[in-house]
């Protein structure tokens, strides 16, 4: 885990947050360190995990309508996944792109 954190910090420090937001940045931490550049922490990291869950309902919903999946465990497994979710999100996404300066003013 903390291998990829670094990863994330580096490529942070690479991106260019001038640069225009295109829909291929979202495949890397790209678009993701440019929007916390636009809307600040909070409001991206809402947005990665609310994307994210919203990709896991989609998947779980094509599994219960072709019967992998009772209704039952995708109901169990979505709440698990979202409540492990922001656990995740915040070790890994939070701490990577925390700009280092708030930490050191608060």
């Amino acid at each position: 885990m903390e291998l990829n954190r670094e990863e994330m910090v580096k490529q942070k420090q690479e991106t260019d947050v001038s640069a225009p937001l295109r829909m291929k940045d979202f495949l890397t931490l790209n678009g993701w360190v440019k929007l916390r550049a636009i809307h600040g922490l909070g409001k991206t990291l809402t947005l990665y995990v609310l994307t994210n869950l919203a990709i896991l309902v989609t998947v779980v919903l094509v599994f219960v309508a072709v019967g992998l999946m009772t209704p039952l465990w995708a109901t169990f497994f979505v709440i698990f996944y979202t409540a492990f979710s922001f656990i995740i999100s915040y070790r890994q996404v939070w701490k990577a792109l925390k700009d280092p300066q708030q930490s050191i003013t608060k």
